[in-house]
């Protein structure tokens, strides 16, 4: 079992601070807070076999284990509102932090993708069923600049996966997006804007 209370949280700049208060604080502080928190893991046998009763009886004299209590405290009013309780269980879940969301930019170029490499936006680009993602032909550090020039397909899921898993078969749609560039943007330079020439 962990000696620690769960809400304790050790810093980068090595101090400790209380998840609950939001205070940096040393241990002193911890053991003596009334709303200290122990977690309970099955990592440890002893917890294990507070669990399950039936395997202290089968466990041999010879091993010694000792059960140690599971302490659990006062719970912090803060907490309360960020957790749920389940009252048969006296058991807390976090629940799962928001990811942070996208932004009005970022959205609306992506809503408004549209391709220079082909006009049919509906049907798979690869093999002609419905399409169902759009797929940046130079994707990674390349997909805002294959957003904003039009190097979009539309793919099914399947010719997605393919694309992203099959080497060739992007090195060819490569191709193919740049040679589009070129004929539609005779001003632009492909290779100082993707930083890579797949013709050669």
């Amino acid at each position: 079992m962990n000696n620690n209370c769960k809400y304790l949280k050790q810093k980068l700049n090595r101090k400790l601070e209380c998840k609950l208060t939001n205070k940096i604080i040393t241990f002193k502080d911890c053991s003596n807070c009334i709303y200290k928190e122990y977690n309970c893991t099955f990592k440890n046998i002893n917890n294990a076999i507070e669990q399950i009763p039936d395997v202290g009886k089968m466990v041999s004299n010879n091993h010694q284990i000792n059960k140690s209590p599971v302490i659990k405290e006062k719970v912090h009013p803060k907490m309360e509102k960020n957790t749920k309780f389940s009252k048969n269980s006296a058991k807390y879940e976090k629940k799962t932090p928001k990811m942070s969301k996208k932004s009005n930019k970022l959205a609306k170029m992506e809503r408004n993708r549209t391709s220079i490499i082909t006009d049919d936006m509906n049907h798979c680009f690869v093999c002609g069923a419905k399409k169902e993602h759009i797929h940046e032909v130079c994707f990674g550090k390349n997909r805002l600049n294959s957003i904003k020039y039009g190097l979009v397909i539309p793919v099914c899921f399947d010719c997605h996966m393919k694309i992203h898993n099959d080497i060739i078969l992007q090195d060819k749609h490569h191709r193919i997006a740049q040679k589009k560039f070129n004929e539609v943007y005779p001003s632009l330079d492909f290779v100082e804007i993707f930083k890579r020439n797949y013709l050669d």
